[in-house]
């Protein structure tokens, strides 16, 4: 359990899991600790293939894709790779899922959507456009990056502009008001919402 939470909660690679065992004079190489490692991932498998059986049928499904490097990889080392994450369910009883893959092209998107059914959100990433339209999905966008518009368009004014109301402003402002009722949501029991 310590060596599963050091890797995958405080992000200690075996090497300095190895180094912080050996400072106790405990001799734990990372071979054994990568092979416990594989051995957890295959116990563990059937609750993430129930997992991901769930996430695909909740109707709901928030997807996005972020670089990652590999150190040692088939592409360069500099190269990104990707952690495409996926999140359903309702707050008490959410999925998140995380997939690496050395690819961000479509044919991600589609194997990890495969089988859902209703609606896809995501930023605007035109992969996901493609994926929805395979499946029948609805395919809406997120606030937050939309906020983020508003925001770089403001900063695309002249300076002293950026200060005066503009109708990105009020953009901002109302994407603020919608953030303002979701906490307000999120403070009620489940009765009183």
């Amino acid at each position: 359990a310590w060596i599963a939470i050091s890797k995958y909660v405080h992000h200690l690679p075996l090497y300095r899991l190895e180094a912080i065992c050996a400072r106790h004079g405990v001799d734990l190489p990372r071979g054994t600790q990568a092979a416990w490692v594989i051995t957890l991932g295959n116990r563990v498998q059937p609750l993430i293939n129930l997992m991901d059986e769930r996430l695909r049928s909740s109707g709901y499904i928030r997807i996005d894709e972020t670089p990652v490097q590999v150190i040692h990889s088939e592409k360069s080392a500099s190269s990104d790779h990707w952690m495409w994450v996926r999140v359903a369910g309702p707050p008490r009883q959410r999925i998140i899922l995380f997939d690496y893959d050395a690819s961000r092209s479509s044919e991600v998107a589609a194997r990890l959507l495969e089988g859902a059914h209703g609606v896809i959100q995501s930023d605007g990433y035109s992969a996901y456009d493609q994926v929805a339209k395979q499946y029948g999905l609805m395919h809406c966008g997120c606030i937050a990056h939309a906020r983020r518009k508003f925001f770089e368009a403001i900063k695309a004014l002249p300076k002293k502009e950026q200060k005066i109301a503009t109708d990105a402003h009020e953009g901002v402002r109302r994407i603020d008001e919608l953030y303002k009722l979701e906490r307000e949501a999120s403070t009620l029991s489940d009765t009183e919402r």
